[in-house]
């Protein structure tokens, strides 16, 4: 980039930016209307639904929720008191793909226990150019901001294009299962759950026995939020515990090979599922998770295949409560009705479906590669270009 007289001066984003704050909002206060009501969380960005809103309203802002998450908002909004919100006359479509990833680099680690305040925006810190003559280099922001703005829209164009293949392969799969999984003409007999476990035991939520994310956590603490295509995926937002903590949790949870785990709360995640094929005692889960040892007449994947199938979920899905927190009694779970079938049928089954869910997550995996290599070019563009220099 052509464009040699210019240095990187560390300021305060409270110093920087015109900083408030959104308001709490009753549920009865959330009345349907047209405007985004912003909350804390990834999903939909941070979106949780349109409002009528007597609020504030904000329009072309940065907004930084309680775990850490950043946005740019050139749109308007509402907001509750969980999202910090960023606004300046610097701050326009021109420049704020550079101020969105210079914030967004420089805020992490933070999380349910560890909450982003406002006493982490005053310590929060940015490289911002200058010029030679010590005042805003705006015209240099605009074309970094324009060159992140293009690889960020080229990674979100993929992402678009990954979600709808993803909802393709979805319902071609759901399809194959349902079908697959019927049994229809074909001699068998049911149990319940009940019935087909040895044990359903769960994790523990930490309360008076531990603390999450302290000094010397550094062991996965899994939730229904960390299990994604019937795997564990431990990430940055997981959040830690000590190995005491682990230990203490295992007392109850006694996981080892081969249990079902099945998440029973959480918008989102209630009927999230994993198996555990090696337990290596460095982990252990939250109380909302289920550990599921089943008899030996029945393969745990087999099990998860059938629980996740149209016919299982027809039992538990109304039994889902419809609160705040959606969740799933043990007592509800544990009357779902199972097909009993040879082993040899469930691992022919299980062969067919893990094969198919394969070639499936082979296409995924080629489009991920792609958002892989912009990442990379977006995080080497700020640490290399912008934070370093």
């Amino acid at each position: 980039m052509e464009h040699s007289n210019f240095f990187m001066k560390s300021i305060s984003l409270i110093d920087f930016f015109d900083v408030e704050r959104g308001t709490r909002l009753k549920q009865s206060d959330r009345i349907p209307g047209e405007i985004p009501l912003v909350t804390a969380g990834y999903v939909n960005d941070g979106i949780a639904g349109y409002i009528k809103s007597n609020q504030k309203i904000f329009n072309n802002a940065v907004t930084i929720d309680m775990f850490g998450n950043v946005f740019w908002r050139p749109y308007s909004f509402s907001c509750d008191d969980n999202i910090i919100v960023l606004t300046s006359n610097n701050l326009t479509s021109e420049t704020a793909y550079y101020f969105l990833l210079m914030i967004k680099k420089t805020c992490v680690g933070f999380n349910y226990s560890h909450q982003y305040r406002m006493k982490d925006l005053k310590k929060h810190i940015i490289n911002v150019p200058y010029t030679s003559a010590n005042s805003l280099d705006l015209a240099l922001i605009h074309k970094m901001s324009d060159h992140l703005k293009r690889l960020i829209q080229s990674r979100d164009n993929l992402n678009s294009s990954l979600k709808e293949e993803c909802i393709i392969l979805d319902k071609r799969f759901e399809f194959y299962r349902n079908k697959l999984l019927s049994f229809v003409n074909k001699d068998f007999t049911k149990q319940s759950l009940e019935e087909c476990i040895i044990s359903l035991r769960t994790g523990l939520n930490p309360r008076q026995n531990f603390k999450l994310n302290v000094e010397g956590a550094v062991y996965p603490y899994i939730t229904g939020k960390d299990i994604f295509n019937n795997k564990i995926n431990v990430t940055d937002k997981t959040d830690k515990i000590t190995k005491e903590a682990v230990d203490l949790i295992n007392k109850r949870a006694k996981l080892e090979d081969n249990i079902l785990l099945f998440a029973s709360t959480g918008t989102g995640t209630v009927g999230r599922m994993a198996i555990i094929e090696k337990y290596d005692g460095l982990w252990n889960l939250s109380e909302t998770m289920y550990c599921i040892k089943t008899k030996t007449n029945i393969l745990p994947s087999f099990l998860m295949h059938y629980l996740y199938s149209k016919n299982a979920r027809d039992q538990f899905d109304t039994k889902i409560s419809k609160g705040s927190v959606p969740h799933l009694k043990v007592s509800d779970l544990l009357k779902v009705q199972i097909p009993v079938v040879s082993l040899e049928v469930q691992n022919k089954y299980v062969k067919y479906l893990n094969s198919y869910s394969s070639k499936n997550l082979l296409l995924i995996s080629k489009i991920k590669e792609e958002i892989g290599l912009i990442d990379k070019k977006i995080d080497f563009y700020v640490r290399d270009v912008l934070l370093l220099r």
